[in-house]
């Protein structure tokens, strides 16, 4: 029961982006649910899924965390959540090793993910897109001078000397992951956007304030973890010693570190609706309903904020950008009608 992150955007086709975003079974049902519930207005949707299981005897989802805020629709069945905070990571016994817990909560495995999740490269190569978008509308109204167009023109080279504080490789200017303003490949000028990249790398002394960093090498695969660094080695049997759920049995240790933790354990029945912060950890306990073999749940994930006004959640138009350039590929594809989305 985790979400996977989307890939990089612009490093898919328009239609792998549609399916990482609304993942099957749930497509066909897009006409008949709200892209992105009232509420919530001000977030941006990272996924929607539907999940449906079947387990009279109930199945556990493992305890774990996710990178994303989770508003959680029971539409069939029972669910019963086993909740702990971000601050009780330590106790966690975690595959992975934690860099650091943001303000917000969310839990940090990478040095180079910002607090709302977003990778600060293709934030930078957005920053670029977008600010080079308005001087080109700009030029189309033949404002070429005043403060606007000085704005504007200084809001690009910003942009453009901040991009290239990150490695060429991580750009692949002229590549499959060209990121045009929509947030999708557009490759139709990739010849001329390589030779003008390679020669602002060339020209710019910025490019100097950073070497091209050596090909890293894989981890042993000895080395590499059995489970998601969000994984908890704790059993379910721990949480739940009353259960017959898993054969895997509580230790002393797993026992000692839950007795230091909070817990929180809510149960969710048909129509309830529970919201999830990122990184709060849960343990899902799943079970059919009594008139069926099967229990469903319709999950919205949001791309965790980091702001304390609702109006302004984030800290720049980014994942904004991402969301729309999805919407609009959405109705292009008569998933939904123009104006539902």
């Amino acid at each position: 029961m985790t979400s996977t992150r989307p890939s990089r955007p612009g490093s898919a086709t328009s239609t792998a982006r549609i399916a990482d975003v609304f993942p099957p079974p749930l497509p066909p049902l897009l006409r008949d649910i709200p892209l992105v519930p009232s509420y919530f207005s001000t977030l941006v949707p990272q996924q929607l899924n539907l999940w449906i299981g079947n387990a009279p005897r109930g199945a556990s989802s493992g305890l774990h965390h996710d990178f994303a805020d989770n508003l959680y629709v029971l539409v069939q069945g029972r669910k019963r959540f086993t909740i702990f905070s971000p601050a009780d990571a330590k106790y966690m016994d975690l595959y992975g090793t934690v860099k650091r817990v943001a303000r917000n909560g969310l839990i940090v495995y990478e040095d180079d993910v910002r607090d709302d999740g977003a990778f600060p490269a293709d934030v930078a190569r957005w920053a670029v897109e977008d600010a080079q978008a308005k001087v080109d509308a700009l030029e189309a109204q033949g404002v070429k001078s005043g403060d606007e167009w000085e704005r504007a023109t200084a809001r690009l080279e910003e942009a453009m000397d901040a991009m290239l504080e990150y490695a060429e490789d991580d750009l692949n200017f002229g590549g499959e992951d060209d990121f045009d303003a929509d947030g999708f490949d557009d490759n139709e000028e990739d010849e001329e956007d390589e030779e003008t990249a390679d020669q602002f790398f060339k020209s710019s002394k910025s490019a100097k304030k950073r070497a091209r960093p050596a090909e890293a090498k894989p981890p042993p695969a000895d080395s590499m973890p059995s489970e998601p660094p969000s994984f908890s080695r704790i059993p379910a049997s721990a949480l739940h010693p009353s259960d017959d759920l898993t054969a895997a049995a509580a230790n002393a240790d797993h026992k000692q570190r839950l007795a230091l933790a909070r817990r929180v354990t809510c149960t969710l029945d048909p129509g309830n609706m529970l919201y999830l912060p990122a990184s709060w950890f849960h343990e899902v306990t799943s079970y059919s309903g009594d008139d069926s073999d099967v229990h469903i749940a319709l999950n919205y994930w949001m791309h965790p904020p980091t702001g304390t006004e609702f109006a302004k959640p984030y800290p720049d138009g980014y994942w904004r950008a991402v969301w729309e350039a999805v919407e609009r590929k959405v109705v292009d594809s008569g998933l939904v009608q123009k104006g539902k989305e």
